[in-house]
């Protein structure tokens, strides 16, 4: 198991999976981290519950009605914005799911922050959807299925 498969044990395609790196020195980030937060690594989200959740009012409501989802080691942050991560220091960033919900126009800026993080040799991970993999589904599926749109936009979490 290499360094990032023990830092990180979320999910099947969790931070570590298949990053090839066996020890290197330096931190561990990942963004739009959701509710898997490894520990060991710099674990950032951008979502409003979670800054409702770290607001000292708010938080302690919430905390003692519905109660609180995230992890304590979530931490807020917007790779759009940039992340408080001093530059050249990740050894790797991982992201699932994350750059997909961003606009176009904010892809740049979500990428320059990631490498400026990045040392020289680390490893970016992000996981976005396979489009044309769901759209050749989706294709194949106007022939046998009775719902092929809505299961397009269902495997695309939209419907």
């Amino acid at each position: 198991m290499d360094e990032i498969d023990k830092r990180a044990e979320c999910s099947e395609e969790g931070p570590g999976a298949d990053m090839s790196i066996t020890t290197r020195t330096g931190v561990y980030v990942q963004y739009g981290c959701g509710l898997c937060a490894p520990a060991g690594w710099l674990n950032f989200d951008a979502s409003a519950r979670l800054r409702l959740e770290r607001t000292p009012l708010a938080g302690t409501v919430l905390r003692k009605t519905v109660g609180a989802i995230f992890p304590q080691n979530v931490l807020q942050g917007d790779i759009v914005y940039g992340l408080p991560v001093p530059n050249n220091s990740a050894a790797a960033v991982y992201s699932s799911h994350c750059l997909e919900h961003l606009s176009r126009s904010d892809i740049p800026w979500a990428l320059s922050n990631t490498f400026r993080m990045l040392q020289h040799g680390g490893v970016f991970r992000p996981i976005v959807p396979d489009l044309e993999w769901r759209a050749l589904r989706y294709v194949a599926a106007l022939k046998s299925s009775s719902m092929p749109a809505d299961e397009f936009l269902e495997s695309l979490s939209l419907g």
